[in-house]
């Protein structure tokens, strides 16, 4: 890494182009000089740039000498290419973009490095600490996320691949086309790349994961095509692959309880409801936009719901749930669960610790002292790592390597602090690399997705860092219930809130709350409060609140404890369970978090959970169909069963003798 380094600084500080003798002239008076084998040297000098220009996303240019030194190519770095634009931001803006890095910076650990290179934009310190701030995203960032988001930035074509049963995991990858993607998309916790199909000559959104790894841009292919407006119609209606008019769609007709037509009037799938009968019972009339997921929809509700009409959608409930009942349990035994025991982990890649480095040294030359574990913290990283790579590089910079040609920052082992004596070697902030502009467009499009306050600013927001940045093509998609705007309006006020809530055993209490943070898990929303009913702090969610009313009233917000693993937790007992589900339902996998996974020949998953609530796992079972199974723990084995049973009881009881 040192030598790396001391490369890229020489280059970048160099007042004129240098050829490789004179690099490594130069270079031979410090700790890490080239070698004098000329293979040997080209090697590591080849690699070296490989690791500055791929790696780190820098440009090293280079011409061919005239005159007495005709035909040796030197080389250099241009400023521009290197250090971030000036970009003003008003005060309402710095705070959106801080709020936003900070809400991702748990699970996008990237973020923590583009926040302190973007700190000139934001402040002197750059964004709150990973426990700060009123909002948090759980968001998985995969490389085929970045990649796509780079390829979508820079308007080129990739290539297209995918299997012919995608259930299948020993089926072959194999090539059908080109794909221009013009954005990436986090729709329901999914993530999808939107273009134009080359193939097809028409717009489409399709599953990242089913576009092949690693994504491969196509040379000598530019964009084609206008990209579309990408409002939330055309969105939805690419991922769901609908037509645009859904006046059209089906309705069907399900009987409900009281309790049970609050929570569904929220879902937005309901065009009616009537009032109450002699019976009890609440007639809905509900949008079929996709046969999955009505009927997804309709088996979450379980035996508090029965569909009444049309006749074959009634027809084909029945005939599900009797498959779930009559299912014989397939005898598997509980595999060995995924990642157990874990390998060491190998040494970590150079370009990634340079990414890391050129992240802090521009910021802390800002702060002039700060703890190692604070930068730790803020970039995701141990102390250890942090430690280890700033003493290397205050032992770095250019040649004659003396005092004034080091960085200018030394560090105290035995404090654990780092001291900055003067600004020196790369002062100013540096370009964001693709997964650092990766991780800012998620949080922008994060923080777009929350209702609130914040909004028009990071409308304002957006087309600034478009500008600067080069584009920003990626969207975040919410579940929306109807009071996530009202409960984040509140928390960003610090309001008390009377609200109407939906608990685990479907009864409704009245709650007074202090709610501190919003968090979104799986385009879930949640919020944690102060909860005065129970003189404690729970976790709502949002989508289970029927009402909410302001009172007026405000406190005092609090830190709130960020858990260990990379998700929230329901912070109350759980127990592991495992299922093994039917082909088709990999779709769990995107919806929930898992604690490990398995795919078996044919396609059968097999999944290890963290259940806090049985009815829960009951619902997702049903909801998988015949086939999906309890492996672990043994006094679970009949809950499909079981609950397929009761609900199909009450179809029986409508039908009669």
């Amino acid at each position: 890494m040192e030598r790396v380094l001391n490369l890229l600084t020489l280059l970048h500080e160099s007042t004129q182009p240098l050829t490789r003798a004179e690099i490594v002239q130069r270079m031979a008076t410090g700790d890490t000089p080239y070698p004098d084998d000329q293979a040997a040297q080209h090697q590591l000098f080849s690699s070296d740039r490989r690791t500055i220009t791929v790696g780190l996303g820098i440009a090293i240019h280079q011409d061919v000498r005239g005159g007495g030194d005709a035909g040796r190519t030197e080389y250099w770095i241009d400023s521009n290419d290197v250090h971030l634009p000036h970009l003003d931001l008003d005060d309402d803006e710095r705070l959106v973009l801080s709020l936003a890095l900070a809400a991702v910076g748990r699970t996008v650990p990237h973020a923590g490095e583009a926040s302190m290179k973007l700190s000139s934009w934001i402040g002197a310190t750059g964004t709150p600490g990973p426990t700060d701030g009123p909002f948090e995203f759980a968001v998985d960032l995969p490389d085929a996320v970045v990649a796509l988001t780079e390829a979508a930035r820079a308007g080129v074509v990739v290539e297209r691949t995918w299997a012919h049963d995608h259930d299948d995991p020993s089926d072959e990858w194999i090539a059908v086309g080109l794909f221009e993607p013009w954005a990436v998309v986090l729709w329901e916790g999914t993530w999808y790349a939107v273009g134009h199909d080359e193939t097809l000559g028409v717009p489409v959104a399709v599953r990242v994961d089913r576009i092949g790894s690693p994504v491969r841009v196509v040379d000598g292919f530019g964009r084609s095509v206008e990209p579309l407006d990408l409002d939330e119609e055309t969105l939805a209606a690419l991922v769901r692959a609908q037509p645009d008019d859904p006046s059209g769609a089906e309705v069907a007709t399900v009987l409900v309880d009281e309790v049970t037509a609050v929570r569904a009037t929220l879902s937005g799938r309901v065009v009616q409801r009537s009032q109450v009968d002699l019976f009890g019972d609440i007639t809905l009339k509900v949008v079929v936009d996709h046969e999955d997921r009505f009927r997804s929809w309709l088996l979450a509700l379980v035996d508090r719901a029965t569909l009444v009409a049309p006749a074959d959608r009634v027809d084909e409930i029945v005939g599900w749930l009797r498959a779930v009942v009559a299912m014989e349990r397939s005898g598997s035994p509980v595999p060995t669960k995924p990642g157990m025991p874990g390998r060491k982990r190998g040494p970590e890649p150079v370009a990634a610790r340079l990414h890391r480095l050129l992240s802090i040294v521009p910021w802390l030359y800002r702060q002039r002292s700060v703890s190692v574990a604070e930068v730790a913290e803020r970039v995701g990283a141990t102390p250890q790592q942090v430690m280890r790579d700033l003493t290397l590089a205050s032992m770095c910079g250019t040649p004659p390597y003396g005092a004034g040609e080091l960085y200018g920052f030394w560090v105290e082992p035995e404090t654990g602090t780092v001291n900055v004596l003067h600004p020196t070697l790369l002062a100013d902030d540096v370009r964001l690399t693709p997964r650092q502009a990766a991780s800012v467009a998620v949080a922008l499009a994060s923080i777009e997705a929350l209702p609130g306050e914040h909004q028009g600013t990071a409308v304002r927001l957006r087309q600034k860092l478009d500008e600067a940045l080069g584009g920003m093509p990626v969207r975040v998609t919410l579940d929306d219930p109807p009071f996530l705007d009202e409960v984040a309006s509140a928390v960003e006020r610090s309001e008390r809130l009377s609200i109407e809530y939906v608990d685990l055993g479907d009864q409704i209490t009245e709650r007074s709350i202090d709610p501190q943070k919003v968090f979104v898990d799986r385009a879930t929303a949640y919020v944690i409060a102060d909860d005065h009913l129970r003189g404690d702090e729970r976790v709502f969610r949002i989508d289970r609140i029927v009402s909410v009313t302001s009172t007026g009233e405000h406190f005092e917000p609090r830190s709130i404890a960020v858990p260990a693993g990379p998700r929230w937790s329901w912070m109350v007992p759980d127990q592991e369970v495992v299922v093994r589900l039917p082909p088709g339902s990999d779709w769990v996998l995107d919806r929930y978090a898992t604690l490990a996974h398995a795919v078996e020949p044919g396609g059968w998953l097999v999944v290890w959970l963290s259940v806090v609530d049985e009815s829960w796992l009951a619902v997702l079972l049903l909801r998988c169909g015949a086939g999906a199974e309890v492996l672990s723990p043994d006094e679970l084995a009949d809950l499909p069963r079981r609950t397929a049973a009761t609900v199909l009881d009450r179809y029986d009881a409508l039908a009669g003798p």
